[in-house]
């Protein structure tokens, strides 16, 4: 419960020395802490999605749902390149993490109609 309440609010005060910690933690082994590392990502906007798309490559595979799913949510298009990237690189290696990417590139094209964005993620 410590440390869902610690992420959390590291995501409400947007500084850069906690970076490192919630990067860490979108590989947790539990789900609300992983969603809450996410969140609190979110908060800093585009600022990291560089560190976002480069951390693709080495997370375990609950992580990369979530970093996955922070990119959608904060919304910048320059994750569009490396994501189509990352996407042909797993569609034949692991089906549901080549459907979140696809899921994310809609969203970041605009092609999904809705202006709120939840991927259907599951249990990642």
């Amino acid at each position: 419960m410590i440390r869902l309440v610690a992420t959390r609010i590291l995501g409400d005060f947007i500084d850069d020395r906690a970076l490192p910690y919630l990067f860490e933690k979108v590989s947790d082994t539990s789900w609300s802490i992983r969603m809450s590392a996410e969140n609190a990502l979110c908060n800093y906007g585009v600022k990291v999605v560089p560190e976002l798309v480069k951390r693709l490559q080495h997370e375990k595979v609950e992580g990369r749902c979530r970093l996955i799913s922070a990119l959608a949510r904060i919304g910048d298009t320059q994750a569009i390149e490396p994501l189509e990237r990352f996407r042909k690189e797993y569609e034949h290696k692991d089906e549901k993490m080549a459907q979140i990417v696809r899921e994310a590139l809609a969203v970041l094209k605009g092609e999904t109609g809705r202006k709120s964005v939840q991927l259907t993620v599951p249990s990642c």
